[in-house]
């Protein structure tokens, strides 16, 4: 029922010289490494005591996504391998803003519920 909502979710990505990096014991993080001078992301280890609450939630993740798809109209708006391309594009980049910013924004209610 949100006119042009749009989520994203992602797996998380450990960045370097971010306070978890940095201190990764007070985040249940363990053997952080970084590889080459122009690191993107970390490697690293889940604590083994937060490991099966993580994979809980990561397990989780896709439901939660089909979920969102399904709630807001993204499901039934094209077949799988070009209705995922669409949602990537709408949802993650410019192409999505300049649909946004329109007052006709045809993909702003896929599902048609007001």
């Amino acid at each position: 029922r949100v006119r042009g909502a749009s989520f994203f979710i992602s797996p998380f990505r450990l960045l370097p010289e971010t306070p978890i990096a940095e201190a990764p014991e007070r985040f249940g993080v363990r053997n952080v490494a970084i590889h080459g001078d122009l690191a993107q992301y970390c490697t690293y280890d889940l604590d083994p005591a937060i490991g099966p609450a993580s994979d809980e939630v990561f397990g989780a993740l896709p439901g939660l996504e089909r979920r969102l798809h399904d709630e807001l109209g993204w499901s039934g708006l094209t077949d799988e391998a070009v209705g995922s391309l669409f949602r990537v594009m709408y949802f993650g980049s410019g192409h999505g803003s300049i649909f946004k910013a329109r007052a006709d924004n045809p993909f702003a209610l896929p599902n048609g519920r007001a």
